[in-house]
């Protein structure tokens, strides 16, 4: 309730003063007043990890990820990618503007980053641990959370596979009916593009001049969006190359390894080299992906976002933060894609953003059509609500 409480007070204010010669009106008024005055403010939702390390690590940096409540409000009919967009961005300000004026009061020696994005509507804080008291007491946040370092999960090897060493494709393609696909609808992927948020790229022959724009979220390595010339490899896991080649790798080698050879890719690098990342920084991708030119004029999103990557649910304080930026790239439009996980064969063990009812979740099978032994199951529940995964 607190959203709506602090949007009516500011309109009952409003109301008051223009209704002040109209009695009846005024004292219907002050009992709704009243009446939100009579409910209590709850505290924001503080990370466990949080309590324990603030009060001994005053002086310790650290990365914070701020929720901020929204307004509650009806729902909007979708329209153009720009209008969500900028009721995103809107929302956003809205929601933040306390906050960004409070810290601008801060004691100059007070050393803060802040990063706010529109995507889920939360603020990246870099600051000191003695800030977490302070924050704890606002009332225009839903969460605090402590950023964290997680680790891509290695792909696991499926057992032998029985390959046709004379045919032009590869299993995986034979298997999904690419052959047919592209010979009765002459479908490869021209005019689309595919966005990637992984360890990077390579210089490889068989995705050669299709990147057509890459940042670097995690390294300090300075050619990728960041200096001129823009777009240069830069992969050395090789995760996201290999991602890169089964969605549109060419034939190169003779035979044809990607699904759809003529697509262009958008690639975020948000794994570094050893294969680690933070939330944070995935974070700040998933917005970037939405608006890579960071103009609501321009429409340069990708029509799809390809993750082959996810975090079990202990693993998260609170996974909503990448619910929420997936909701934003289904209203903009952008199809999400994410890995079900390497985590069976046991059931239940889908993880996010996967899981979440909004996403794709992808798991995989062997050259058999059988589910691989390591790929992620499903129920997953979230939320009270329990739901087929994966898809």
């Amino acid at each position: 309730m607190r959203p709506e409480f602090f949007y009516a007070l500011d309109y009952t204010k409003q109301s008051i003063t223009l209704c002040v010669d109209n009695s009846m009106k005024l004292i219907q008024l002050l009992l709704y007043f009243i009446s939100f005055c009579s409910i209590p403010h709850s505290l924001p939702d503080l990370d466990p990890d949080l309590e324990i390390a603030s009060a001994a690590n005053g002086d310790k940096e650290v990365t914070l990820i701020l929720k901020f409540l929204s307004p509650e409000t009806n729902a909007i009919a979708p329209g153009s990618v720009k209008s969500v967009q900028m009721r995103k961005m809107e929302k956003a300000r809205a929601a933040q503007g306390n906050f960004l004026k409070d810290i601008q009061s801060l004691n100059p020696m007070e050393r803060v980053e802040i990063t706010s994005l529109w995507i889920n509507n939360t603020i990246i804080l870099k600051t000191r641990m003695s800030m977490v008291e302070k924050l704890a007491k606002r009332e225009d946040l839903e969460s605090i959370i402590a950023d964290k370092t997680l680790y891509l999960e290695e792909p696991q090897e499926g057992g032998s596979r029985e390959t046709d060493v004379d045919s032009k494709f590869t299993y995986g393609l034979i298997k999904l009916g690419i052959p047919e696909v592209r010979r009765l609808y002459k479908l490869t992927g021209k005019g689309v593009t595919v966005g990637l948020l992984d360890s990077g790229y390579a210089d490889h022959p068989d995705i050669s001049g299709r990147v057509i724009l890459a940042r670097d979220f995690v390294s300090e390595k300075p050619q990728i969006g960041r200096a001129s010339p823009p777009n240069l490899p830069n992969d050395g896991h090789g995760h996201g190359t290999h991602c890169l080649g089964t969605i549109g790798g060419r034939d190169h080698s003779g035979k044809s390894i990607g699904v759809a050879p003529d697509v262009k890719f958008i690639v975020g690098k948000i794994f570094r080299d050893n294969a680690s990342t933070e939330i944070s920084k995935q974070l700040e991708a998933m917005q970037w992906i939405a608006d890579p030119d960071g103009d609501p004029d321009t429409q340069d999103q990708p029509r799809i976002v390809s993750n082959s990557w996810g975090w079990k649910l202990k693993k998260l304080s609170d996974p909503g933060l990448y619910q929420d930026a997936v909701k934003t790239w289904r209203e903009m439009g952008i199809v999400p894609v994410f890995s079900a996980g390497n985590s069976g064969p046991y059931s239940g063990t889908i993880g996010v953003p996967g899981g979440f009812v909004e996403s794709n979740a992808i798991g995989a099978t062997d050259s058999s059509d059988q589910v691989a032994s390591f790929s992620s199951r499903g129920i997953m529940k979230w939320q009270g609500v329990s739901y087929l995964k994966p898809n």
